[in-house]
């Protein structure tokens, strides 16, 4: 069994089904599937099975057999050969953590290449590309979307605890939600490195407006009838603009937080200046109030040469708190 899509679609082609009740995994299986290897793989994947049930709120037989398979996530107005998930290097250690670099919000998950190399000795370094960045039908919720970014993770057996994030700008937002959703499942070590991320306000119970519906499909509409390079960025930016005001669903408890922040104004294309000159007086971009354990590096650099310029800082920061 290569991972839990193909599980899923082999339970469904075989009249199987698994469901969450009470947060135990319960299996149907058809007498075909009734092996140890069956039960083997169960245990083997136990995380990333609950994760993908509850993030589809599969309570039952017949929620699984509605449900969507995972591998069928839209993938309209995909250009070349696009793979979510990836490592940095070809070879790696399995004594070693892994660390996961989530794409910010103007770019994909190259834009870490040399960070990566300067942690390869001590992490496998794991890149997530941005899904909205290569598809026309763009993710606009954030528990979603990381819900999608976590399942890539443990259908390749790349989620590991300690659990070690790292996300620059919207990328870091993301690394948040996931990490939200990691502790509601149970995880109890989690690391993550933020790179001068903000947050909107502090996390609340977030409920999807009619506003939001409406900004998503605009959105949806501006993609679809996109023709140029520059007119797919304008929706991608629109679409991570709306992710970038949700708020973390969850207050963090046992997740330990670095943020690297950037002292320095530079006017981003998604902020007005006056906006800008605002944030660049929190003195933890908000991030203080989504956890319990934040500690702020203050950086001489600006919010998009963070890592051109401090690079090696951070690095060295990084293996500091390893």
């Amino acid at each position: 069994m290569a991972g839990i899509h193909s599980f899923f679609d082999l339970l469904r082609t075989e009249g199987g089904a698994v469901w969450l009740q009470q947060r135990h995994i319960r299996l149907f299986t058809p007498r075909k599937l009734q092996t140890e290897e069956t039960a083997q793989f169960i245990r083997d994947n136990k995380d990333a099975i609950i994760t993908w049930l509850q993030a589809g709120n599969i309570d039952s037989k017949e929620a699984f057999f509605d449900a969507v398979s995972p591998r069928s996530k839209p993938q309209s107005g995909k250009r070349g050969d696009f793979q979510l998930v990836k490592p940095y290097h070809s070879r790696r250690n399995g004594h070693k953590p892994y660390l996961v670099f989530i794409h910010p919000g103007h770019g994909s998950w190259d834009l870490y290449q040399p960070l990566a190399d300067m942690l390869a000795d001590d992490f496998n370094c794991i890149g997530i590309d941005n899904y909205n960045l290569y598809h026309t039908e763009k993710i606009y919720s954030l528990q979603e979307l990381s819900s999608f970014y976590l399942s890539a993770l443990t259908d390749k057996n790349w989620l590991k605890d300690p659990v070690n994030l790292l996300g620059w700008s919207l990328g870091g937002h993301i690394a948040l939600e996931m990490a939200a959703t990691l502790e509601k499942l149970g995880f109890r070590h989690i690391n993550i490195f933020l790179l001068d991320t903000f947050l909107p306000s502090p996390p609340i119970k977030y409920k999807r407006s009619s506003m939001h519906e409406l900004e998503a499909m605009e959105i949806d509409e501006m993609a679809a009838a996109a023709d140029t390079d520059e007119e797919r960025m304008e929706a991608t930016l629109a679409a991570e603009y709306l992710l970038a005001s949700i708020p973390v669903s969850r207050y963090l408890k046992y997740s330990n937080l670095i943020l690297f922040r950037a002292t320095l104004m530079h006017v981003s294309p998604l902020l007005t200046e006056a906006n800008s000159r605002k944030r660049r007086k929190l003195p933890d971009n908000h991030i203080e109030e989504a956890a319990a354990s934040v500690l702020v590096i203050d950086l001489d650099c600006d919010h998009y040469n963070i890592l051109d310029t401090r690079g090696e800082l951070i690095a060295e920061y990084i293996l500091s708190f390893e």
